[in-house]
């Protein structure tokens, strides 16, 4: 199993908690130290972001499951086989699993028996 974060929020959070989490990849907002720019990376950005990594890994979008929290990650969550909506914030999303008070831990244990 591979974990990868696609999160919108500041690369160097992200970094810490991808640690924490064994997950071997991640991508988010960055600051370009040698110039002082913002790279930003946007929720429209998620999804093509993970269709280029099921690409680049050889992995099938049936491979490939995501979970998100708001209207941002509906890319991200249409890119996977399967998508789970974690909170209230993008359960008008259709096409993905509905989970609005998730258990994090029974969740990831749904996951893994896919």
């Amino acid at each position: 199993m591979t974990i990868a974060i696609v999160s919108v929020t500041w690369q160097f959070a992200v970094e810490s908690y991808a640690k924490r989490l064994g997950a071997e990849y991640n991508i988010a907002t960055a600051l370009n130290w040698n110039t002082g720019a913002i790279e930003n990376f946007y929720g429209h950005d998620k999804g093509p972001w993970l269709e280029q990594f099921i690409g680049d890994h050889g992995l099938t979008r049936d491979q490939v499951v995501s979970v998100g929290d708001t209207m941002s990650d509906e890319s991200l969550l249409l890119a996977a086989g399967v998508g789970f909506c974690v909170g209230e914030r993008c359960m008008s999303i259709n096409g993905i699993q509905q989970r609005p008070d998730a258990n994090i831990l029974e969740l990831a244990e749904e996951i893994l028996e896919l």
